[in-house]
């Protein structure tokens, strides 16, 4: 499943609609991702409890979810991100914290380092990771069981400080 937190004109909103089918991720709810597909929508700006320091992505990022997982998701105001770029693709703000495929922190990752950038293997470099001060919203996500996504195409965990070191 690919969700896109930003309408059809590249504006992001707490909330939104779906441009093709499956549910709409709100407040405080899970969502299941079914036989993949397209979908653009919204996080809710509630979610349950949560660690403000979740790793997370930039409002507005496309990201595609395993199958069959179940996602839940919570928008949190933020201004502390790394501009991750890889190859040619546009950059992904991240929070600092965040776990990228090669288990390096957002933070602490340089141009020049690979990346797991597709579901068949493939990898991709790191052209630069530059840290930046910006007022957006990150959207914190959970997805289980798997505990990872793909932004754009960089594939990203969302393990929890206390499970840090369980990598699957």
């Amino acid at each position: 499943m690919i969700l896109n937190e930003a309408d059809n004109q590249g504006n992001a909103s707490p909330t939104g609609s779906l441009t093709a089918a499956g549910p709409t991720p709100i407040s405080g709810q899970t969502i299941a991702s079914g036989g993949g597909g397209n979908v653009g929508g919204s996080p809710g700006s509630g979610g349950e409890g949560g660690d403000e320091r979740q790793k997370c992505v930039e409002i507005g990022t496309p990201v595609t979810i395993p199958e069959g997982a179940t996602v839940t998701e919570k928008l949190i105001e933020h201004e502390d991100w790394v501009a991750v770029k890889v190859g040619h693709d546009p950059p992904v703000l991240m929070d600092p914290e965040t776990l990228v495929a090669i288990w390096v922190k957002a933070r602490n990752l340089k141009g020049g380092e690979y990346a797991d950038v597709g579901d068949n293997g493939e990898i991709g470099q790191i052209t630069s990771a530059v840290r930046l001060v910006r007022k957006s919203q990150k959207v914190a996500r959970t997805v289980e069981p798997h505990h990872w996504y793909r932004a754009r195409r960089l594939k990203t965990h969302n393990l929890k400080p206390a499970d840090e070191n369980q990598f699957f």
